[in-house]
């Protein structure tokens, strides 16, 4: 039979299947964003929105098909084609409906769709009642089903995976919308071509005023085609303005979130840098550790996390302490304070903490942000700078300069022993006790060492504010920075009047007679060494006199020793008269003393005839009474003479000559000046076998 097509109503039917499409994935969309009853609502109405699309095609493409006879629809059956293309629809959408889709959902899918659309197609062929009955081409009814579920598969594709190829949302939409439109329209025009009718078939479902059926079907199901599409398109529209105005302000959030965050990160990098910051639950479980509190407790983050805040709790602080810091942060209020808090290995640190509480809405705190700085160090230093408070009150005086030698303080031990208080010396030079005994070489000395090797120790006479010259030993030290340059100096020292008397003492036991205070037997042995290559370097003569008191054991045995003290006291004081300053009066012991006396001449007897007239000088002056408390005593030296010149004789030969000499005078009948004379040294066994007491 002859079969006429109305292009205009198949190019219809085409356009009604796009925009069917397009309005029913816009719905799936939808669905597929939203939760809950929402998404229901949105699968249904995809999915009669597509069934519909379905069946306004098939009708209106049915409209285009004209035969040599008059046609009609069996309406129960008609209207009945919908259901097999909605509810393949809605099973469809049901498997699209999870956020992640997989290309096995989208076989499956598009399986159920082509199937739908196949279905709808002969169901509603079938409500086209003839006689004999339409018959098909097996291949082409095969070939109308693969082309429908292989539309139906493109489609889903270029929904669903399009963004792996970065196509833009409205004209992925589009793309799949035209694909599954020709996937329906294919579908049924592929299946049109085999369907066969005889030539003298009758179709049983034509109605008498059939005449203007095809007409008035057209025109309702466009009109109700265009309804129910325009509402999705005006939709989608709506969607992409709205989706428009989302993305501007999604781009602005996104870029204030950027913003935000990375202001966040240089604060969070900065608050690292220099905090250690920590997060508790308000049951002080760690639930936050930045890098720097690992770093400084021990502790790996894994350690920390999940533990009491008492982990590191050095037992340092009392009870009290910790009840109070409770009380202010769970009243809502930051606490401030110094911690001790134990490492690892059981270190102990100081933080300089800040608790700060955050509140939730019920007005409570609900976690603690601990920020931390390490002031171990200060600890320290505020340790040793109470020690070095202490040690600065030492009865050593102290004296602190700036670079430029000006005093900037000092201690009570320097007032103590200078009388200057500090209001008088702060600001000024030291150099303002200055005794004056040191010459200017001595200070260039000084600050010649003090600048090449950073300090100076040795004694100094200074001067108090009273006048008082005295001696103190001072250690001067410069303070270096860390470039090596000189911002104070630190001078410390002591007052040495003391220790210079006792040393004095002890000089005077060790060189002196403790009772006429003349120089010992070591002292003069001493000088008169020393006088030796003196007279050698002059080429002069010098002389030694040795004295013996006559008759003192008498004195000692009658009146006392006490009488016989007072009578060696009297003679040493007799012999220093007779004799220049320069010259060397000595006791050897018991009433024995003798007379150094250097540089009498360069000639001998001229310097014999001066040394003669000092011994007579001072035999005079011995011989003279004696006045001891209420007694009067008379007594006279023998006085033995020697010379020296050169190094010619040894130190104990002169003293032996000067001996002999006096033992001389002794035998010669007493109060006698004698020199010596070489043959006198024949009578030298005789003198040692009577023993220095035989006088």
């Amino acid at each position: 039979m002859l079969i006429v097509w109305n292009i205009p109503l198949v190019v219809l039917s085409v356009l009604v299947a796009m925009v069917g499409s397009f309005t029913a994935l816009t719905h799936a969309q939808r669905m597929r964003e939203s939760r809950g009853r929402s998404a229901w609502v949105w699968m249904t109405a995809g999915g009669i929105t597509l069934g519909l699309a379905i069946w306004s095609m098939h009708f209106i493409g049915m409209m285009a098909f004209h035969l040599t006879i008059p046609l009609g629809y069996d309406l129960p059956l008609t209207l009945i084609s919908t259901l097999p293309a909605i509810a393949a629809t809605l099973l469809c959408f049901y498997v699209l409906r999870e956020p992640n889709i997989s290309a096995m959902r989208i076989i499956v899918s598009g399986l159920l769709m082509g199937l739908g659309i196949s279905a709808m197609h002969y169901t509603g062929m079938a409500a086209l009642k003839m006689s004999p009955p339409i018959s098909y081409d097996p291949q082409i009814f095969t070939l109308s089903i693969a082309i429908a579920i292989i539309a139906s598969w493109g489609a889903l594709l270029m929904m669903y995976q399009g963004k792996c190829i970065k196509i833009p949302d409205l004209p992925r939409f589009v793309l799949g919308s035209v694909i599954m439109g020709l996937a329906i329209s294919s579908m049924h025009y592929t299946a049109m071509l085999g369907a066969q009718i005889q030539p003298d078939s009758v179709c049983l479902s034509y109605a008498p005023n059939g005449t203007d059926l095809p007409a008035m079907m057209v025109a309702l199901i466009s009109l109700i085609s265009v309804v129910w599409f325009s509402g999705g398109i005006l939709a989608v529209l709506f969607d992409q303005r709205m989706a428009r105005r989302n993305a501007q302000a999604l781009a602005q959030l996104e870029q204030t979130h950027r913003e935000v965050l990375k202001d966040l990160e240089y604060q969070k990098y900065a608050l690292d840098q220099h905090s250690i910051v920590a997060i508790t639950d308000v049951r002080g479980t760690i639930t936050y550790a930045n890098d720097k509190f690992c770093a400084i407790s021990q502790y790996s983050r894994d350690e920390l996390l999940g533990q009491n805040h008492r982990l590191i709790n050095s037992g340092t602080h009392p009870r009290e302490f910790f009840r109070h810091m409770f009380h202010t942060i769970a009243a809502g209020k930051v606490w401030h304070g110094d911690c001790c808090n134990r490492t690892k290995s059981g270190s102990l640190y100081w933080m300089a903490t800040t608790i700060v509480p955050n509140m939730g809405s019920d007005g409570k705190p609900f976690q603690y942000i601990s920020i931390r700085t390490d002031i171990t160090d200060r600890k320290r230093a505020e340790m040793e700078l109470r020690v070095a408070a202490a040690a600065f009150e030492t009865h050593d005086a102290i004296i602190i300069t700036d670079a430029q030698s000006n005093i900037i303080r000092v201690n009570r031990a320097f007032t103590e022993i200078t009388g200057y208080s500090a209001e008088e010396v702060l600001g000024k030079n030291p150099r303002l006790m200055s005794s004056g005994r040191h010459d200017r070489d001595f200070y260039i000395k000084l600050w010649q060492q003090l600048l090449s090797l950073g300090s100076w120790s040795g004694e100094v006479w200074d001067k108090r504010k009273n006048g008082e010259v005295y001696p103190k030993w001072m250690t001067i030290t410069a303070v270096k920075n860390e470039r090596q340059e000189t911002t104070q100096y630190v001078a410390i020292f002591s007052d040495i009047t003391e220790r210079k008397r006792i040393e004095e003492d002890i000089r005077n036991l060790a060189f002196y007679d403790a009772l006429t205070q003349l120089p010992n037997r070591r002292l003069f042995i001493e000088r008169l060494r020393a006088a030796l290559p003196a007279s050698a370097r002059r080429r002069d003569y010098g002389a030694v006199l040795f004295l013996d008191m006559d008759k003192f054991k008498n004195l000692n045995d009658t009146l006392g020793h006490d009488y016989g003290d007072l009578m060696l006291i009297e003679v040493a004081n007799r012999i220093k008269s007779c004799v220049r300053e320069m010259d060397t009066v000595a006791r050897l012991g018991g009433d024995e003393f003798v007379v150094l006396i250097e540089g009498l001449s360069h000639d001998e007897q001229d310097a014999s005839r001066k040394v003669a007239a000092v011994a007579e000088k001072i035999r005079e002056s011995l011989a003279l009474p004696y006045r001891l408390k209420e007694h009067e005593y008379h007594s006279s030296p023998s006085v033995g003479v020697t010379l020296y010149h050169d190094n010619e004789d040894s130190v104990e030969t002169l003293l032996k000559h000067a001996d002999l000499a006096m033992y001389q005078a002794k035998n010669g009948g007493r109060n006698k000046v004698r020199f010596f004379d070489p043959a006198m040294l024949d009578n030298t066994e005789s003198k040692e076998s009577k023993g220095p007491g035989s006088h």
